[in-house]
């Protein structure tokens, strides 16, 4: 800084998930807006905009914390960065340092009246569509597909795919079938990947039809010693049929398969569209779940009919715990059996969130587009309330897939 000149540091400490907007929304924004007020007031004063580091004023003094001026953060916002990095090596989200609204005001809708507080934008969701895919276990022996779930495109340049493991595999520890095997121990079994195709000179539609086959790359590596920690797995995109199936994916087994495996080129010439994950959320941050519901539509009942349509539901998180052990005490004194007695969950998050048979494997999406994890399960006394694997349990296995040759 130059001789006589001073510094005014405003900060705000809180929750940073969403953006931070609980602090920003919180009153934050209101004492920024009353400082710059008074400093526009004082004739001849000069003064210039900066955005700190938080990393850096929460762990070392004023004078030694990062800065970026204001235009700086402008120009790397409306280049679509989300991220930036001080000279002290942190990297720190944007938003803490100033929301998004306040550096691009190219839409009116995005102020209030008033002007003082800006809300940020919610990403829409015909922007996330086309991420969201329909997983199917395909069946080459009865050459159909026998159980639905939903997923999303995590790396659209190796085409990996998250979704949940019950869909592909039994891990409840059900007898029907074999613990932890890949297809539910189907010889012939392997997976078929529904995705809304891209129309030129159109909107995306709603609609998906069946159009990859992949295999499982990645899995709770805890399975082989009989116990299930994580309801997630990865799967790579194998081939392209030669053409889209629709329908219930009776066809699927008549196609021309293309091998996109290990192909970079090829994978790309798909043009897949990926989703953002993150590993921070925040209690009463609003979220959407997206997927393809299989609970049947107007007249037909659950399991009727294959639903390719997407949809999606609001909710917000309530609450974040570990455990996932059932009680062996019914309070009586009385043991009791585990609901799900091969299925325990490390960490799971609690969404309050209408849910259908489907939706499983879907992402559940905050207000930037961002996947926090993918649904699990739905509460079995109550339909509003659902469970996810959060992100950051099963960010590992996408590692592990990405190194896979």
């Amino acid at each position: 800084m130059s001789v006589g000149s001073m510094r005014l540091v405003l900060s705000g400490k809180g929750q940073e998930g969403d953006g931070a907007r609980k602090i920003w929304m919180g009153g934050y924004w209101v004492v920024v807006k009353a400082a710059q007020r008074v400093m526009e007031e004082y004739g001849g004063l000069e003064f210039e905009k900066q955005g700190f580091c938080p990393e850096c004023l929460s762990k070392k003094g004023v004078s030694e914390a990062s800065c970026w001026d204001f235009n700086f953060i402008r120009r790397r916002v409306l280049k679509g960065d989300l991220t930036i990095r001080c000279r002290h090596g942190h990297k720190v989200d944007v938003r803490l340092v100033c929301p998004y609204s306040s550096l691009n005001r190219t839409k009116s809708s995005d102020t209030q009246k008033g002007g003082d507080i800006q809300t940020e934008p919610v990403v829409p969701i015909n922007d996330i569509l086309r991420s969201v895919v329909v997983v199917g276990l395909w069946d080459g022996k009865t050459r159909k597909v026998v159980r639905v779930g939903s997923g999303f495109i995590a790396d659209k340049k190796r085409g990996l795919i998250v979704t949940a493991s019950h869909t592909l595999m039994n891990i409840w520890g059900e007898k029907s079938t074999p613990f932890g095997e890949n297809y539910y121990g189907m010889r012939q079994g392997k997976v078929v990947i529904g995705i809304i195709p891209r129309k030129k000179g159109e909107e995306s539609g709603t609609e998906a039809v069946f159009r990859y086959f992949a295999k499982i790359v990645a899995k709770d590596p805890e399975i082989d010693q009989g116990t299930c920690h994580l309801d997630a797995c990865v799967l790579r995109i194998t081939t392209r049929m030669e053409n889209d199936i629709g329908g219930t994916g009776e066809g699927c087994g008549d196609q021309i398969e293309h091998l996109l495996l290990n192909n970079p080129h090829a994978i790309k010439q798909e043009k897949l569209q990926q989703l953002k994950i993150t590993d921070k959320c925040e209690l009463d941050e609003q979220v959407r779940i997206v997927g393809y519901n299989q609970g049947g539509e107007g007249l037909m009942g659950p399991g009727v009919n294959l639903n390719r349509y997407v949809d999606f539901a609001r909710g917000y998180v309530c609450k974040k715990f570990a455990g996932g052990e059932v009680s062996n005490n019914d309070g009586n004194g009385q043991q009791q059996q585990p609901v799900r007695h091969r299925f325990k969950p490390r960490e799971e998050i609690v969404i309050i969130c209408p849910t259908i048979g489907g939706h499983s494997g879907g992402p559940c999406i905050n207000q930037q587009g961002e996947v926090i994890g993918i649904l699990s399960r739905a509460d079995p006394a109550e339909n509003q309330r659902c469970y996810l694997v959060p992100t950051y349990e099963w960010r590992s296995l996408l590692r592990r897939a990405k190194k896979i040759l």
